[in-house]
């Protein structure tokens, strides 16, 4: 049966202390930290990682590896620096087997 465009009503014990929407209760703010990964601002990566070296690689569209480099964690690399010219790349990032990011980027030179 489909709910597709109807109110659903969902009942609370009491005990679990719930209050209605749009109460002022203030809600309790939760800090998230990454731990691992990786991010990709424009031209920049930025590399979180537990342990090891993160595997940065740069292919040309048509598959040809362009870079290949290490870095540790808490690493910014501005990856306009690591190719030989202007164009769309494709950036991969791994740490050990683990697939960190793999995107297309467009980079100037």
């Amino acid at each position: 049966v489909s709910t597709a465009g109807r109110g659903i009503a969902v009942r609370a014990p009491s005990s679990y202390n719930m209050t209605q929407a749009g109460s002022s209760a203030p809600i309790a703010a939760t800090k998230l930290e990454v731990s691992v990964g990786a991010s990709l601002r424009g031209s920049i990566l930025s590399l979180q990682i537990q342990n090891g070296t993160a595997s940065v690689k740069i292919y040309s569209l048509s598959g040809k590896k362009v870079c290949s480099r290490q870095y540790s964690s808490g690493t910014s690399v501005d990856l306009n620096t690591l190719v030989g010219s202007a164009g769309s790349y494709i950036v991969r990032v791994t740490n050990g087997n683990k697939l960190l990011l793999n995107g297309k980027v467009g980079l100037t030179k």
